[in-house]
């Protein structure tokens, strides 16, 4: 089993004011601006509400419960710089796993061409022991460190060229934002 909480804001930019997402405050309905996309077996579970964190705003909870498949929340958006912050709120936790059944939570930046090709993602990621997830020219794992809230940034364009060599950085026209929650199997 695995959950994922997400806080209060999504942001793209180079103020964390500005916000290219659609209702990346989660202050609406998931269904505004964001694409529901269950995977496989299992209990998927997409909520929202201003209980999860003491602040009054709302969070967007999502849990992947028993069998092999994901539940994630997607947005993509169209860029014409790459010199954005990316920042979030995240609890990121998991219920029990094992070798063949392995549970992850994370938030991932994905990054498209203009025809929506993949070409790479940035991973902050709350995995179990068992998680076979590996860094690559075209992914970067960043381990969440606890799960507790925690706040990340980061810069895309540095985060392209530092992190993500295989990754070509003038083909990258959009980005996809996916708060996402993994069972391997079960």
């Amino acid at each position: 089993m695995t959950r994922l909480l997400l806080c209060a804001l999504i942001g793209f930019g180079p103020a964390v004011a500005q916000n290219l997402l659609v209702n990346g405050d989660f202050e609406q309905d998931l269904t505004v601006g964001w694409t529901r996309n269950p995977v496989g077996l299992g209990t998927h579970t997409f909520d929202r509400g201003t209980h999860y964190h003491p602040d009054p705003d709302y969070e967007a909870y999502l849990q992947q419960y028993s069998g092999a498949g994901s539940t994630s929340l997607d947005q993509m958006v169209s860029v014409s710089n790459l010199n954005l912050d990316f920042s979030f709120w995240a609890k990121m936790n998991l219920g029990a796993g094992s070798s063949t059944c392995w549970p992850v939570s994370a938030v991932i930046l994905g990054y498209y061409d203009r025809d929506n090709a993949f070409q790479g993602d940035t991973r902050f990621y709350y995995p179990s022991p068992y998680c076979n997830w590996v860094s690559t020219g075209t992914t970067h794992l960043i381990q969440v460190p606890n799960t507790e809230w925690n706040r990340f940034q980061i810069n895309v364009y540095d985060e392209l060229t530092q992190n993500l060599p295989d990754v070509p950085i003038r083909f990258v026209q959009k980005l996809k934002v996916s708060v996402y929650a993994a069972t391997s199997g079960g």
